[in-house]
């Protein structure tokens, strides 16, 4: 299991976002604006972010601007933190539980979103996975940061 972090110019980045969609079969992108004045229910989706889940498939996060942490848990229940500003293109393996805080000093953050597919986007939160522990998840031993 690999979370893989790298560099990409946040303002001429389509060349190498073509590249890697290519590489890893991203066929298809969105771009969110995470912030209180452009996302309706602000509260409540960054409560969400911020709530334990996973995902059936990888999480595909290019920040264009701002900055805020996904916090991975390892397999032994600790917390690995990781910075994500705007140039750091980041892809966690699907199944891996995870959450997303914003920064401190920032409240809000512009994302492209890269999608293996077209199926809608699916969410498991933590504690209703608990109770059915039969699924068929992922949580890391280690984590590999590929710059």
């Amino acid at each position: 299991m690999i979370i893989m972090l790298m560099k990409v110019d946040p303002v001429n980045y389509r060349e190498d976002i073509d590249r890697i969609s290519a590489e890893y079969g991203f066929v298809r992108e969105d771009i969110v604006e995470v912030f209180p004045h452009t996302l309706e229910d602000f509260d409540y989706w960054i409560k969400r972010f911020a709530t334990e889940h996973h995902h059936p498939d990888s999480e595909v996060r290019f920040a264009l601007s701002g900055k805020g942490y996904f916090e991975v848990r390892s397999q032994d229940d600790q917390w690995i933190r990781i910075e994500v500003v705007a140039g750091d293109f980041l892809i966690l393996p699907s199944g891996i539980f995870h959450r997303f805080v914003f920064h401190e000093e920032e409240k809000g953050i512009v994302f492209l979103r890269l999608f293996q597919d077209d199926a809608p986007y699916r969410i498991y939160f933590r504690e209703k996975e608990a109770q059915a522990k039969a699924a068929n998840t992922t949580t890391l031993k280690t984590a590999t940061l590929v710059h």
